[in-house]
């Protein structure tokens, strides 16, 4: 046995001393930031590519490379993956199939309580989006739960400033997913949710209008803030 085969045992039998729950560990903090770094590890041995398909896994794995609308039809391969994303409770998996079942396919019970689902596990664009549709319900009270969820998010962002992570950047993702379909919802904001003080934009950076820190009230700016939003539904 050469040098090279006594160091590949070495390491294949330091993996096995190591209990499972730690490779799943490993293997999802892997997935959340690559998916082909995951499939790579899946191919090295058994133990990985079998630990690779449990459902913590699936959970936290990335979708990034995956379209969010598919331009062609997906393979086996591909629908499967989709698939256990789903009934994993991925938290992406649930955010875009609830937009394409609340604005594509009209199914609205459907489509809030998969963006429900996807916010209750700390999911930033399912929570804008889940504000800006509360904000247009007939209901007085949901319309409220929509600015306290807004809220929580925007200073949630502001805790991780570090990233640089904003409001804008939550709206812009959103409004990309909606343009890549085709938008059968419109939202209209209900007018008792709107300030009726008539507050004004302080000074500083009224001009930008992604600046939600100029507003005297909370209403107005998360009135303003539909508004930007709105644009990839008239647009779509």
């Amino acid at each position: 046995m050469d040098c090279y085969d006594h160091q590949r045992d070495h390491h294949q039998c330091s993996l096995y001393t190591v209990s499972n729950d730690v490779v799943i560990e490993i293997l999802a903090r892997v997935a959340s930031s690559s998916l082909p770094d995951l499939c790579s590890l899946k191919c090295a041995n058994k133990l990985l590519h079998g630990l690779a398909d449990d459902s913590y896994v699936f959970k936290h794995v990335s979708m990034e490379r995956i379209r969010p609308i598919p331009w062609w039809p997906l393979s086996i391969d591909e629908l499967s993956f989709l698939q256990r994303c789903l009934e994993s409770q991925n938290p992406e998996a649930l955010y875009r199939l609830g937009m394409i079942e609340f604005f594509n396919k009209d199914h609205f019970g459907v489509g809030l309580a998969l963006l429900e689902r996807a916010a209750s596990f700390g999911h930033d664009e399912a929570t804008y989006a889940l504000g800006m549709i509360l904000l247009c319900d007939e209901d007085v009270e949901s319309r409220l739960q929509g600015i306290v969820a807004l809220d929580e998010l925007e200073e949630a962002l502001r805790q991780r400033s570090r990233c640089g992570y904003k409001i804008s950047d939550c709206r812009k993702k959103c409004q990309k997913i909606l343009r890549s379909m085709w938008v059968n919802c419109s939202l209209r904001p209900q007018e008792l949710h709107a300030c009726k003080n008539g507050c004004k934009r302080n000074s500083g950076r009224s001009w930008d209008p992604d600046d939600l820190n100029s507003f005297n009230c909370k209403s107005c700016k998360w009135d303003h803030e539909f508004k930007l939003f709105r644009s990839a539904l008239t647009n779509s």
